[in-house]
């Protein structure tokens, strides 16, 4: 009896033991979990300060534009104002004209002295060179009009292209003007990098779609932006199971559709590939793990 109740007080202990060794591998896989999630969280935190402080230069910029327009108006308000008022002065100088020549024709009959004559003549050339010079200077101010309109009209343009800039930024949407492609694919962690980032257009969190042949054959949501590349998750549900991604996918921002995207038809045959496409990629090897 004794040897019994000593056999199975040394397997509880045995069991104890080996209860105790897994709990602690466990409890160290946590911690090491645990601390992968929290430098993962800085990492993010850190680059969203980043893209919050773009944001406040490319407002400061809108600002600063809309600044610089709004003085372009207030001059060519200027520019219009001296354009009439030099009008003005014309008509002025035309209606002196008229009136000395109306003076001549009433007086034509009775000068009988030349010198009195004489005298009218410099008058009305000197008119006629005062509006000569003010008609010059119309010229000259029509062409800065249209100089200050152009340049305006530009500004105009570079402010709505900013403004809407940021407002894409601030709706979580990349910029329209982004154009890049897949870089690497990786399958089994469903996630692609992207051969663009934060300069290319990229924005964290946004839908973007991956075009083949003209057609959206996946979506991908981004997760991490960095100045020259990208990583993003591959939205399962928006993939044709006949289809995989592939290294040079052509990647744009999400279209927005007046209908559901439907998914990509499946080709009538394997001739219909391009021989110029690469071919699908492998899994990554253990080596290969991003994180």
């Amino acid at each position: 009896m004794p040897i019994l109740f000593g056999t199975l007080a040394a397997l509880v202990m045995a069991i104890a033991a080996w209860t105790t060794y897994k709990n602690q591998d466990e409890y160290k896989h946590q911690i090491s979990l645990r601390e992968k999630q929290e430098s993962n969280l800085d990492k993010n935190l850190r680059e969203e300060e980043g893209h919050v402080a773009d944001l406040a230069a490319e407002l400061k910029a809108t600002k600063d534009l809309e600044e610089e327009n709004a003085k372009l108006a207030e001059d060519l308000q200027k520019k219009q104002s001296e354009k009439t008022r030099l009008e003005s002065t014309i008509k002025d100088k035309e209606r002196q004209i008229l009136d000395i020549r109306s003076e001549v024709d009433a007086n034509k009959n009775i000068l009988k002295d030349l010198g009195d004559v004489e005298t009218l003549v410099p008058k009305i050339k000197r008119i006629k060179s005062e509006i000569a010079q003010l008609e010059d200077d119309i010229e000259k101010e029509e062409a800065n009009l249209a100089s200050l309109k152009q340049v305006k009209k530009f500004t105009q343009v570079k402010i709505d292209e900013k403004v809407g800039e940021a407002e894409r930024i601030a709706q979580g949407k990349s910029q329209t003007k982004l154009a890049t492609s897949i870089k690497t694919v990786y399958s089994s962690w469903g996630f692609v990098t992207l051969n663009g980032g934060d300069i290319q257009g990229v924005v964290p969190d946004s839908t973007l779609d991956v075009v083949r042949g003209g057609e959206v054959v996946a979506k991908l949501k981004v997760t991490t932006v960095e100045p020259n590349r990208a990583a993003a998750d591959i939205v399962r549900d928006s993939m044709n199971d006949e289809y995989s991604l592939r290294s040079g996918d052509r990647v744009v921002p999400e279209s927005e559709p007046k209908s559901k995207v439907k998914p990509a038809s499946r080709p009538s045959a394997p001739a219909a590939l391009k021989p110029a496409e690469a071919p699908e990629p492998v899994a990554p090897a253990p080596e290969d793990d991003p994180f």
